[in-house]
């Protein structure tokens, strides 16, 4: 119940921080590479040295949180005691009588999950915090028998990023590794290293070139209209009379007194004919 809680919370804090990752982070890390572990999987009171590989999955949801998802292996040949042969059975056939201690041959494996706290103040070093939790299983065979066991699994420790490119980062880790097999703890260590490929979550739109405008005209005034030029005066084709005077068109002077000049008082008044 606790481990679910812990997971919802987890994803949880993904999605309200994955919106304030900043342009030069990257998005999703994937990391590849060795891994050495000095374990003691049969509390033998001996640690052992089993190699194998390392793999995990991080997704950056801020700048200073990555949520890990890890899976590893090791393997390699642990030595149990001939008197205290647990967990396998009391020492049968196969354990050799002139020697204290028999071979197994072992594998472990962890399957964990958690944060990692970077420290991104360099563009080429970046140094990290980590805490997993999860499951760890072990297997132990031995001619013709097996035995195996899974329980809790914890790995805390720290590394660093190195920057080779934009894309691609080498690793280097260690941590202390907790399991619990058989009910009962165990204490152990692991070293590992290896590449880290950084995606940026998809290619960036490349702008468009800037399109060089030709600078607009000047205002110009307002143009008037040109005027329609008017026609040319036709010469006048109709006959008008003469206005001048002349001998001929000149009337004679009219013999008849005008009535509106009253008559001289010298001259005898003319008598109307009869």
């Amino acid at each position: 119940m606790k481990k679910s809680i812990a997971l919802a919370g987890l994803l949880f804090l993904a999605t309200t921080l994955f919106a304030q990752q900043e342009k030069e982070m990257s998005r999703v890390d994937l990391y590849g590479g060795y891994s050495q572990a000095m374990a003691d999987p049969f509390q033998t009171s001996s640690r052992s040295t089993l190699r194998g590989w390392n793999a995990s999955f991080g997704l950056n949801a801020a700048r200073w949180l990555s949520l890990v998802v890890e899976l590893g292996g090791n393997s390699g040949t642990v030595k149990l005691p001939v008197a205290v042969p647990t967990p396998f059975p009391p020492c049968p056939d196969f354990c050799p009588p002139s020697t204290d201690t028999f071979n197994v041959d072992t594998r472990l494996g962890t399957y964990l999950f958690g944060v990692h706290v970077p420290y991104r103040k360099s563009d080429r070093f970046t140094p990290y915090a980590s805490a997993l939790i999860g499951k760890a299983t072990v297997t132990g065979k031995v001619s013709g028998f097996k035995e195996s066991s899974s329980g809790f699994g914890m790995a805390l420790g720290g590394g660093v990023d190195v920057g080779l490119t934009k894309r691609l980062a080498w690793r280097v880790q260690a941590d202390y590794l907790r399991t619990d097999f058989y009910k009962q703890p165990q204490d152990n260590y692991r070293f590992q290293t290896g590449i880290v490929l950084r995606f940026t979550g998809g290619k960036k739109k490349r702008p468009y070139p800037e399109i060089e405008r030709e600078p607009a005209p000047p205002p110009q005034p307002p143009t008037v209209p040109p005027s329609t030029p008017e026609p040319p005066a036709q010469p006048d084709t109709t006959t008008k009379p003469d206005t001048t005077t002349s001998p001929e068109a000149t009337p004679p002077p009219s013999t008849q007194p005008d009535a509106t000049t009253p008559p001289s008082q010298d001259q005898p008044p003319q008598e109307p004919p009869k």
